[in-house]
């Protein structure tokens, strides 16, 4: 494997950077905008990243994107990954409305939910973010 972007080495007016890229969910999400930015400026290209956790999420995906389309490549499969995560995310929502509490009073539907959780698991979406990860980095 290379050690440049693309393949090639930088150009006279650009910067190679080695990133370290934290982890923790609100962190990826911010660092996803902050790769976003230095991806699109140009002036920086990327020698190296190590990472952990939401970073190495970040991390991952960045060079698969640079890998099959350069920083463009990467901008557009970080934005997709953050987007299906962000999709994903809303099913899990503390602020979201629950289906009990939307449901018409007297309409038969009236059940007595206060000693449930609606935090239990499900099987379905047990694994979002891997599922997601997998789907964007092939």
């Amino acid at each position: 494997m290379t050690r440049y972007q693309g393949g090639t080495p930088p150009r006279a007016d650009q910067k190679p950077v080695n990133l370290a890229l934290q982890g923790g969910g609100a962190h990826g999400a911010f660092a996803w905008g902050v790769l976003d930015k230095l991806l699109e400026d140009g002036r920086l290209t990327i020698d190296a990243m190590s990472a952990t956790s939401a970073g190495a999420m970040n991390a991952a995906i960045a060079a698969y994107g640079l890998s099959i389309g350069g920083p463009d490549g990467a901008r557009e499969k970080l934005e997709e990954f953050w987007r299906h995560i962000s999709s994903a995310g809303q099913l899990y929502s503390p602020v979201r409305s629950l289906l009990w509490e939307t449901w018409p009073h007297g309409s038969g539907a009236d059940l007595d939910f206060r000693h449930s959780s609606s935090f239990r698991p499900c099987r379905t979406f047990s694994r979002p973010i891997k599922s997601i990860h997998s789907t964007s980095v092939r």
